[in-house]
């Protein structure tokens, strides 16, 4: 039995790492979880990368050496998308729906599909806790996801790069 309805985004406090889980509040994509410390350009990198597809700079050698720069300074925004699942939040909708979890770091792209395999084990259970607005459970299970994050996050930087 829900305790009530969901006021989104949901805070999660204390994670060692930025980051968002988006899904469908009635017919738009929303944040539904967020990082108590997220600020806004994080969720701005979002959707001007995944949802406006920023093009691309043409490859220079300039282009490669910022880039290059730009990777060893800073992390980036990946985001992954969930496996189709059936819509529990809004049973009027018999769509199948995918979350898009989002977080900053750095990573290869094997690393993107190791964090993938685990937001897919832990998808249905997320949304089960929203749906029933049980944060310590939600907790529980973004925790094996933000922890695979941290430890890509902290294996060795420039073996991550390239």
């Amino acid at each position: 039995m829900p305790k009530e309805n969901p006021i989104f985004p949901i805070v999660i406090e204390n994670s060692p790492i930025d980051f968002i889980l988006i899904g469908l509040k009635e017919d738009d994509l929303c944040v539904l979880v967020k990082n108590d410390k997220l600020t806004i350009d994080f969720i701005g990198e979002y959707i001007a990368r995944y949802e406006n597809r920023e093009k691309p700079e043409p490859n220079t050698w300039w282009n490669y050496l910022l880039k290059l720069f730009h990777v060893l300074s800073s992390a980036k925004v990946y985001c992954i998308k969930s496996y189709a699942i059936e819509n529990l939040l809004n049973k009027n909708d018999e769509r199948s729906i995918n979350y898009i979890f989002c977080w900053r770091g750095r990573c290869r792209k094997k690393d993107i599909y190791s964090v993938k395999e685990v937001l897919n084990l832990q998808i249905q259970s997320i949304q089960l806790s929203l749906i029933n607005n049980d944060k310590e459970k939600l907790i529980w299970h973004l925790a094996p996801i933000i922890y695979k994050c941290t430890q890509i996050e902290n294996t060795n930087f420039l073996y991550n790069i390239f």
